[in-house]
């Protein structure tokens, strides 16, 4: 590479990269002492297992008086292992009791597991 301003980033892996999530529980107990009347909710809750091999943001920002320099940007990388990502026995629950004149909600919940290799973002700006 040839610029005035350069960037570059270079990124190996060579080992397994795992992400695991097991037996997560997000549990309402409905036997509770002064739950009964109640609303009770179990909303909005997730579980995530993420694994990344390399990631990578570079910016290059240019700025002059005059004319603007040249830039270059280079991003290399490299897996030579496994990425992986798993969630197992992930659970969002109500465990029975008694309970009269209340409501119970379960909704809105998530469960998700991603793996990636390689990610990169790379940008060169002038701001004017």
């Amino acid at each position: 590479m040839s610029a005035a301003a350069t960037l570059a980033n270079s990124q190996l892996n060579t080992g397994d990269v795992t992400a695991l999530s097991e037996n997560a529980g997000h549990d309402v107990v409905l036997n509770a002492v002064g739950a009964e009347g109640s609303k009770l909710i179990l909303n909005g809750n997730s579980v995530s297992a993420s694994a990344f091999g390399n990631s990578a943001t570079n910016n290059v920002t240019l700025a002059s008086l005059g004319k603007l320099p040249t830039a270059a940007a280079a991003n290399i990388q490299m897996n030579s292992g496994q990425i992986s990502a798993r969630v197992s026995g992930a659970t969002f629950q109500a465990i029975p009791g008694a309970l009269t004149a209340s409501r119970l909600g379960i909704a809105g919940n998530s469960v998700a597991a991603s793996a990636v290799g390689n990610s990169a973002v790379t940008s060169i700006a002038s701001p004017r």
